[in-house]
């Protein structure tokens, strides 16, 4: 799974929820895109969470 693969408005919601320091709802926000989406299987809880986290590093988002 990659940042690509996620919707636009799944995007933009990791990204504000990692700028408010909320990970968990930005590792949910990641796999609820999968199941909004026919067709589509919803990734592992540690592959969002490995997304979410290079997300965060790459933002320069500190660990709180």
């Amino acid at each position: 799974m990659t940042w690509a693969d996620l919707s636009a408005g799944a995007r933009a919601e990791v990204d504000a929820r990692l700028a408010r320091r909320q990970v968990i709802h930005a590792i949910k926000a990641v796999r609820d895109d999968f199941d909004n989406s026919p067709g589509r299987e919803r990734p592992g809880l540690r592959a969002a969470v490995d997304l979410v986290e290079a997300r965060r590093q790459l933002l320069g988002i500190p660990v709180s």
